[in-house]
């Protein structure tokens, strides 16, 4: 029998083969196992599956790309497509929504021409019924199936929000070793449930599992499952035809399709596990007959990593045993022998909470335009694009945040003048598919600039922008290409540009290569680290700059890297863009060897097609561009500096570890992670490799960098703060910086800072990441046990880990457990909101049960609150107002009892307004104080009312509502009376005193006040103090000035003996200005300036700051002091204008008026007075 050439497989593979010729091919496949092989290397490449590390030697084009029919129908009369999620030779599957319940959900589409094939169908039908029948939570769900109009099959499947493990190998290299027992146990366990009905799924591989973002792993694809039993599928699958992914393929399945059973399905779970814990495939080949070959005759690759126990590599080699009857005897009997590992292994765990991540994100908004072209420029910048969002929306950072994310989406904006007149730029957070737009987003989009252009939110328009700056246009901040002008300075580098500078005099001086590996956080300044870098050696050395992509592609560093040699945008016409390519190959190879690696060059740039097997064109492009690279090296010195490594493609790192270790001249190789080098890079850790690691800032150079974007005074004020907050991380000072508001004390939370540490903490395995999410949430230190009343089992050694990566602190107390704490109250303020709406809720819900009795009631009120139990939070806020108010915590009286009125408490409501309005009093804030004690008039009764009455009518009267104020005094001298009570009978007269007083009723005034003397003396002793105050305000104002310094004297003996230091000194500040009344203006002086500063100390009112500044202000201008005198009474002037006090503004207003006319501004004086 005459084998079956590519061309008829190929066809065949297509469904395109003349009928006549199918009965031979059909043969051939029969009786040939090579044409069997060949055909399963072009039915993967028709399905754009990889295998992975065997590489393909044919990708033909099957179908033509045309327009996509399916978005916008509606499938069954239920289905309405939204999107494309992604396609594969047998078809596509697309995002759809229940027309009538609003379901989201996926649905999965043959192609056309495939969807009479009778295989196709058949392995279709399997997908379906294996995952109706399963039933299992670790399989993705069947919902539904249906035809189109046309008949064509589809099937809808539960919508999954996450990333295959396929995609996260890639991302991520090697998973840590508890990650990878879960991910294989959750596969084990419900492959094992398709076992038991007697389905093999024969195509387990990564790209078939599924890590939702809900910390769940669903397993995919069982299109191609073996069925016996209960359920049957046609007899199709011949003897001796490949079906499955090779590479995760075991040696009978590779053989015979047919007699693959669950001991094989073992087998690709064993290379799973394999790749998950090394990052490598068992055994890689170049063909299907030589994998085979190397799986039958050689060992299989061993697991050298350290902290993978010698049991968990055996078991992992036994399950890729070539023979079935070694390996685990079942699915079953693997994953229990993989739990039992995991007992060893197994760390922290964190209970699913069913709630997806929030992440913030940037957002692109396109109010009008070409919506299709858009779409096609997003897919080409790698934005993400929101189904079915109006406006249109593109995303930026969904998956992983890195530095340049702005840069990337306003380039993308900028890129979309031809097609949308307007576009925005913005932050926005994703949660579960939903997007919405922050505020200042969503005002940029209601309240549009008048002109057309790309504009860039505030927040971001403060951010550090690279490739971009900004113009004002009406208020905004439009786009344009171009460095932004200003350039901080670079602080507290100097020891690490020092390591670079020695890197490079040693490649320079030894004339070899040397590698210099950045690694730090995020903000930490490694980028411009690198620039300074680069600028020192510009003049001596060739520079090449790459800087890396999330899942970039092959060779995409090393493709950056000669691309900034050609020096040419990639928008540029290509004539242009390919003669630069001409230029870089001669001049770097000269003329004869660089036309022979020109085309090779071309295909590297998209420039020209291949036109030739995967396997040829690497092989000559690895050539080529060691080449080119040792070619330029050789013209001059060559300094290579890639940026974001972490990204870096593995066939690039390969390259760059070839070109050190072959090139014999000066060559400097720098690199910039926030991750240490990948495991299959050895080059990187070499001992000869230069290791630097970016420091925090110190506090002094916090304070100078703020001092660059704020100015002196403002950084003077508040780099201890921010350095406390950011930790000293360069980035998050400068952008804190920017966005700080000159009024405003808050400090904010800029989406760049929001996105460096999510992408930060996205470096941790998901359980890890729970530690710190659920931990920040307690919003105080935490303890092991708190953190599992939130549903995490956290283990000493993982918290340790935290510790060392600097992302927690911890606290030991000598025979107690130990506390914990995130590394910043930034980290703690992204962590916490990372959590999404629900789970936030409810974690917030068992952290007040957890800390009930155990913490301070506001915490736990707050807990509640945030819980959304407001009646709960109301009760405990109020118990928390009550209790500080009996210790003399002012800031949290107020700050407790506000939050109890905002959340409408009942019990203990008035006993918390009383509370709360007597600490509005000594903050001044006189106009909330007499709202509030209206409220309580209202609810109060008896001696209680008379209380609250006096102190309204003092309220009214500072306000400058003596009118208001006095019948209020008669009222609550006539509720006082009715009582009894002596105090507030005794109370009510001494106010009554003063208000009279001050409304110049003097005779009646002293009567009062002398009835109230009584009944201090006699019932009321504890107003001793206060009597001493009245009686002192009375003889000022009547101008016995001996007696009211004896009185004042006697009130400030009197509180000190009560211990009340606040109004010991407040009484202090009238007894000093007495001073003033008698003329004593220099005694005046430093009396006035001591008892300002006892105030302060002390916490005394505004108010009565500002009587005694005014009062200074008066001294000082009477002593010719008139700088020091403007400046007393402007900050008098502030307080009476935020506090409401009429009386203290007037007398501010005639001590300013006479300060003028005593410096000859008469006429200004004249007109202050009136």
């Amino acid at each position: 029998m005459v084998c079956a050439d590519d061309a008829a497989l190929r066809a065949f593979v297509a469904g395109r083969l003349d009928p006549s010729e199918v009965e031979r091919v059909e043969a051939a496949l029969d009786t040939c196992a090579h044409c069997r092989a060949r055909l399963g290397e072009l039915a993967r490449s028709a399905e754009g599956k990889s295998l992975a590390s065997v590489p393909e030697t044919l990708t033909p084009d099957l179908f033509e790309p045309g327009p996509d029919p399916w978005p916008g129908t509606v499938l069954g009369g239920r289905y309405r497509v939204l999107r494309k999620l992604g396609s594969g030779g047998m078809g596509a599957v697309y995002e759809a929504e229940h027309e009538l319940i609003g379901r989201r959900v996926a649905v999965k589409l043959l192609h056309a021409e495939l969807a009479t094939k009778r295989e196709v169908l058949q392995r279709f039908r399997n997908e379906a019924r294996a995952a109706g029948a399963i039933g299992h939570p670790g399989i993705v769900r069947a919902l539904d199936v249906g035809r189109t109009e046309s008949g064509a099959p589809f099937l809808v499947l539960e919508l999954l929000e996450g990333r295959d493990l396929e995609t996260e190998l890639a991302a991520k290299g090697p998973l840590p070793v508890p990650e990878a027992i879960d991910i294989a146990v959750a596969v084990a366990d419900a492959v094992a449930a398709a076992h038991a009905l007697g389905i093999v799924h024969r195509d387990l591989k990564p790209a078939n599992v599924f890590l939702t973002d809900a910390g769940e792993v669903k397993v995919l694809d069982f299109g191609i499952s073996k069925v016996r039993g209960l359920l049957q599928t046609s007899p199709d699958t011949r003897s001796g035809m490949l079906l499955g992914t090779p590479a995760y393929m075991a040696p009978e399945q590779l053989r015979d399709a047919t007699a693959a059973d669950a001991r094989s399905d073992v087998y690709a779970l064993g290379a799973i596990l394999h790749r998950c814990l090394t990052g490598r495939l068992p055994h890689t080949a170049r063909s299907l007959p030589e994998l085979l070959a190397v799986i039958l005759t050689e060992e299989v690759a061993p697991i050298e990593r350290a902290d993978v126990r010698a049991p968990l590599a055996l078991l992992v080699r036994r399950a890729l045993d070539t023979d079935p009857e070694a390996r685990p005897a079942s699915m079953g009997e693997l994953r229990d022998a993989l739990r039992s590992h995991a007992a060893t292994t197994r760390r922290t765990t964190a209970r699913p909470l069913g709630d997806r991540e929030r992440r913030v994100v940037i957002a692109v908004l396109v109010p009008e335009g070409d919506r299709a072209g858009c779409d096609a420029a997003a897919e080409r910048a790698g934005a993400k694009i929101a189904p079915g969002a109006e406006p249109a929306t593109y995303l930026f950072g969904d998956g992983s945040w890195s530095g340049d994310l702005v840069d990337r989406a306003g380039l993308f904006a900028l890129s979309l003048a031809d097609l949308a007149p307007q576009v925005f730029v913005g932050p926005a957070t994703s949660s579960g598919g939903l997007i919405e737009p922050a505020g200042e987003l969503a005002a940029l989009l209601e309240s549009p600039p008048g002109q057309p252009g790309a504009f860039l939110s505030p927040s971001l328009a403060r951010a550090r922008l690279g490739e971009i700056s900004c113009d004002p246009v009406d208020g905004h901040a439009r786009l344009r290409r171009g460095k932004p002008a200003l350039a901080l300075p670079l602080l507290g580098r100097q020891a690490e540009r020092a390591q670079i500078t020695e890197a490079v005099e040693e490649a320079s001086d030894e004339r070899r290569p040397v590698v210099v590996f950045v690694e730090g956080a995020p903000g930490l300044g490694k980028s411009r680290l690198l620039s300074a870098a680069r600028e020192d050696i510009r003049d001596a050395w060739r520079v090449l700059d790459s800087r890396t992509r999330e899942r970039d592609a092959d060779l995409a560093v090393v493709r950056e890297l000669l691309w900034s040699f050609v020096g040419v945008e990639d928008r540029a016409d290509p004539a242009i863009r390919d003669a630069a390519v001409e230029a870089l190959v001669v001049a770097a190879c000269g003329e004869h060897r660089g036309r022979q690696h020109l085309h090779t060059l071309r295909v590297l740039f998209g420039l020209a097609d291949a036109n030739a097997e995967p396997r040829l064109v690497w092989d000559r492009t690895r050539v080529a561009a060691l080449d080119v690279l040792e070619g330029l090296a050789r013209l001059r010195p060559l300094a290579l500096f890639v940026d974001d490594a972490q990204w870096a493609d593995g066939p690039s790192l390969d390259l760059l570890g070839a070109l050190h270790a072959s090139f014999d001249g000066p060559l400097l190789i720098v690199l910039a992670s926030r991750q240490p080098p990948p495991e299959g890079a050895a080059w990187l850790t070499d001992a000869d490799v230069t290791r630097v690691k970016p420091r925090p800032l110190k506090r002094s150079q916090t304070k100078r960098l703020l001092a660059a974007i704020l100015g002196e005074a403002r950084a003077e004020e508040m780099s201890d703060r921010i350095h406390a907050h950011s930790g000293g991380n360069p980035l998050f000072v400068e952008q804190l910086g920017r966005a700080l508001d000159a009024r405003d004390e808050a400090l904010p939370l800029p989406p760049s800072i929001e996105g460096a540490v999510q992408a930060r903490l996205d470096e941790l395995e998901p359980a890890l990441r729970e530690v710190l999410k659920r931990g920040a949430l307690f919003g105080a230190p935490f303890t092991e046990a708190d953190l599992e009343a939130l549903g995490v089992e956290a283990a000493r050694e993982d918290l340790d880990g935290l510790i060392a990566r600097e992302l927690l602190i911890s606290h030991d107390v000598g025979g107690e457990a130990p506390s914990y704490e995130l590394a910043t109250p930034l980290y703690a303020d992204v962590a916490a909101r990372m959590l999404g709406d629900e789970a936030r809720a409810e974690l917030h819900r068992r952290a007040a049960e957890r800390l009930t009795g155990r913490a301070l009631r506001e915490q736990v009120a707050r807990h509640w609150e945030l819980g959304g139990a407001r009646r709960k939070a109301s009760v405990e806020y109020a118990a928390a107002c009550l209790e500080a108010k009996a210790t003399g915590d002012l800031a949290r009286t107020l700050r407790a009892g506000e939050r109890a009125l905002a959340l409408g408490v009942e019990e203990g409501g008035l006993e918390v307004r009383v509370a709360v309005a007597e600490g509005l009093e000594v903050r001044g804030r006189l106009g909330e104080q007499e709202s509030l004690l209206a409220i309580a008039e209202r609810e109060s009764e008896g001696a209680q009312r008379a209380q609250v009455r006096t102190d309204r009518a003092v309220a009214l009267q500072r306000l400058g509502r003596s009118r208001d104020a006095l019948p209020l005094l008669e009222r609550a001298l006539e509720d006082a009376e009715a009582s009894g009570d002596a105090v507030a009978l005794a109370r009510a007269l001494g106010k009554h005193a003063v208000a009279l007083t001050y409304a110049g009723e003097t005779e009646r005034a002293a009567e009062q006040l002398r009835a109230a003397e009584r009944l201090v003396l006699t019932k009321a002793t504890g107003l001793r103090a206060d009597a001493a105050i009245w009686r002192g305000q009375l003889a000022s104002m009547v101008g016995d000035l001996g007696e009211a310094r004896n009185a004042y004297w006697a009130a400030v003996e009197l509180y000190r003996e009560l211990g009340d230091p606040r109004r010991a000194a407040e009484a202090s500040l009238n007894l000093a200005d007495l001073y003033n009344r008698v003329g004593a203006h220099d005694e005046a002086i430093p009396a006035l300036e001591s008892g300002l500063e006892d105030c302060r100390r002390v916490g005394a009112s505004r108010l009565m700051l500002g009587y005694g500044l005014a009062n200074l202000g008066y001294a000082l201008a009477k002593e010719g002091r008139f700088e020091e005198a403007a400046r007393a009474l402007e900050e008098a002037a502030e307080i009476a204008a935020s506090v409401g006090e009429s009386r203290l503004s007037i007398a501010t207003q005639v001590y300013r008026s006479k300060l003028l006319g005593a410096r000859g501004g008469h006429a200004e004086a004249r007109a202050l007075a009136d």
